[in-house]
């Protein structure tokens, strides 16, 4: 699912208070006005905090719901009387009739009973079970829980069987699940037509018909809709039939591929069916099915044919990376209201409206990777949610790079890069994250955006497309359900050789928080023969309690000698490195990351702060900014001093901190968020020695 200004799910409420002010303001959506203060965005994803203990595997797999496996669902819904009516409430019940059938096999002999998801306030009713041609007895349980009585216990675990439901939904507000708006409310919510379309994600499905509704059990999927003359139905997969009934239609979609219940989706309205097609890289015709109304074809503010020009391109575009395009089909149904910009229902992504404004073309783009990263391989648990979206936000730069070029895969990367560093250090980890906060913009989409770039990076381009291509056709098994560790294992697999330890990466990026904050230590001395001996100290000063102190991972520096350069890399698996070379000319400058692959920030060094400038003996230098900022953490560059004492004392030589020296080359820092503005000493404590290192601090 992709964000629409940067905006992902309002609560009911919300939409509900400003869906009547729509009419009032022409090409001017709720998205965009209450969503573009990305401030008040942030305020509604909090961070969460994770801890993690001595010996954890944060990736070890988590178990799955195992009781029962569903093979097929066929859902089928009378959409007529709610299509039809001419009330005058924008939001009043809408009451529809549902049948499923459920083909699943238990996963236990002598299983006698096997329980589906019914959520209770928008499925009041079960009007019957059956199991084969046995009425078969059932009970609600809790909030959504349907446990259906078995006629007989399983006798294998390989038993498949069919049960058939009838049940009554009944919509009452805008929520996950299912929307429709007819009567008054389609003048309202200022759409040219009723409409009624689902909304599943994450936990939505089983709020419109009783399914297994997790990520990690997958199914083949039909859908039948009876409705009004005129309207069109569309889902997942391909149409397969239209017949009269009556004076109304029924029509059937149904889908080859088997997916989980979050990714089944229908809209049904009176639609213009608009085709295009792509051509594959190994020649594959891919018809593109788009639906929207007449209104929006080619309208001077909404113009579909506009708005999705560059899709058929984008396929063949991302196979480059991802390998073949899973599917035979791929097309859209645009659908309004909805409160986010696109989800990646398979084979036919649901839109916003909005997006018919041509501004979302890394929103199309999203959603077109998704078919990839998160409909053909799909994560088992909300909580690993980061390996669909971080992969379809990666997409999204992979299409601007394909499209226009390496500098516009760059700036795009980069947007990603502001996006988190809104919240940074304040941000939740990427991983487990509970399904409250699944939808967190920094961490979900923009730094899971990173994770890939960066582990693609350190792979090499040749090395992370055949993982890809590996991860795409081969992972998680049949039904693709993966987890973090199956990711992990996937590029030891294909990058065994790696610089850093794959599984210290993935757990300081994934399990733990924020970044790596680097700070450059520079200094040039001339020597007799012309020469320069330069010494350049790379180090990582950030400080939070559930942020590494340590970022593994290797750095490219480019140093400049005026208008030219030298690149040197290192590995960094210490707080700090230093380099000492023999140069022909002065480095004037220090570029950290010169190709933009790493997620970082840089602090600028006062290289004139220093203390002691023989090399031998015990030394100290600011790592941090001079004059420094009390807001900001210092940071004191240490050489030499092993089981030294590092002490900040105040204006009036009263020591407010304190802390040893664990290697030869160290990095300690200091809050001093409550230090008064005003000359500070950092002193260094060795058994022989005391060395004063006098610092100005300011706010």
């Amino acid at each position: 699912m992709h964000n629409y200004n940067r905006m992902k799910l309002f609560t009911a409420g919300v939409i509900a208070l400003f869906v009547t002010q729509l009419h009032a303001q022409e090409d001017k959506s709720l998205i965009t006005r209450i969503g573009a203060d990305l401030s008040w965005v942030d305020a509604q994803n909090p961070p969460h905090q994770c801890v993690l203990p001595m010996g954890f595997e944060p990736w070890a797999d988590r178990p799955l719901k195992t009781d029962v496996d569903v093979v097929r669902m066929h859902v089928e819904l009378d959409l007529v009387p709610v299509l039809s009516v001419t009330d005058t409430s924008v939001i009043a019940p809408r009451i529809m009739d549902g049948t499923v059938r459920i083909t699943f096999v238990p996963e236990r002999a002598g299983q006698s009973t096997v329980v589906f998801f019914a959520d209770t306030g928008m499925i009041p009713t079960i009007g019957s079970v059956r199991v084969g041609n046995t009425v078969a007895s059932f009970e609600r349980r809790g909030s959504d829980s349907l446990v259906i009585q078995l006629p007989t216990a399983t006798v294998t675990p390989s038993d498949t069987l069919e049960a058939t439901i009838a049940y009554r939904v009944q919509r009452t507000s805008f929520a996950t699940g299912i929307t429709v708006v007819a009567g008054r409310g389609i003048a309202q919510v200022q759409v040219p037509h009723p409409i009624a379309f689902s909304f599943s994600q994450p936990e939505g499905a089983r709020r419109w018909f009783p399914c297994n509704d997790v990520p990690s059990d997958r199914a083949f999927y039909s859908f039948a809709a009876t409705v009004p003359q005129g309207f069109t139905v569309v889902a997942n997969g391909s149409h397969v039939s239209t017949e009269a009934v009556g004076t109304a239609e029924r029509q059937t979609w149904s889908c080859p591929y088997p997916m989980p219940s979050y990714l089944f989706a229908f809209a049904a309205s009176v639609y213009r069916e608009y085709k295009q097609s792509s051509t594959t890289l190994d020649g594959r015709v891919i018809p593109i099915l788009n639906y929207h109304w007449d209104i929006d074809h080619e309208g001077d503010s909404l113009n579909a044919v506009h708005a999705l020009r560059n899709i058929p391109e984008m396929i063949p575009a991302l196979e480059r990376t991802l390998g073949p395009y899973p599917f035979s089909t791929y097309g859209h149904m645009t659908v309004w209201p909805i409160a986010f910009g696109g989800m990646e229902h398979t084979t036919m992504s649901t839109i916003s409206r909005d997006w018919l404004r041509g501004t979302a073309e890394v929103g199309y783009a999203h959603e077109v990777g998704h078919q990839w990263l998160g409909d053909l391989v799909t994560c088992a648990h909300w909580g690993d949610i980061w390996i669909n979206e971080g992969g379809a936000s990666y997409t999204e730069a992979l299409w601007q790079g394909e499209k226009y070029g390496r500098p516009a895969f760059g700036n795009h990367m980069a947007s990603r890069r502001e996006r988190y560093l809104r919240q940074g250090f304040n941000a939740p980890p990427i991983a487990n994250i509970p399904i409250s906060n699944i939808f967190n913009e920094p961490t979900t989409y923009s730094k899971s955006a990173w994770v890939y770039h960066m582990t693609a990076s350190i792979m090499g381009d040749e090395a992370f497309r055949a993982f890809m291509s590996w991860w795409t056709t081969e992972a998680g098994g049949p039904e693709r359900a993966v987890q973090t560790s199956d990711f992990i294992a996937g590029v030891e697999r294909f990058a065994p050789n790696a610089p850093i330890s794959w599984k210290t990466f993935f757990r300081q990026w994934l399990y733990e928080t924020g970044h790596p904050v680097f700070s450059t230590v520079l200094d040039n001395q001339q020597q007799t023969n012309g020469t320069w001996r330069t010494s350049v100290t790379l180090a990582q000063i950030q400080s939070h309690p559930t942020s590494p102190e340590v970022f593994e991972l290797p750095v490219t520096l480019r140093l400049w000698q005026g208008p030219t350069s030298i690149d040197t890399s290192i590995v960094m698996l210490s707080r700090s490195v230093t380099l000492d070379m023999t140069l022909d000319r002065e480095v004037t400058s220090i570029e950290i990351d010169p190709n933009r692959t790493l997620l970082f920030e840089a602090r600028e060094t006062i290289n004139s702060v220093a203390a002691d400038e023989d090399a031998t003996q015990p030394s100290m230098r600011l790592a941090s900014a001079h004059p420094h900022q009390s807001q900001d953490p210092m940071a004191v560059h240490v050489r030499n001093a092993v089981g030294a004492q590092l002490e900040l004392a105040d204006a009036v030589g009263r020591v407010v901190a304190r802390q040893s020296v664990t290697s030869p080359d160290d990095v300690v820092v200091f809050s001093t968020a409550n230090l008064a503005p005003g000359l500070a000493m950092v002193r260094l404590v060795t058994p022989t020695n005391v060395r004063m290192l006098p610092c100005l601090i300011i706010r």
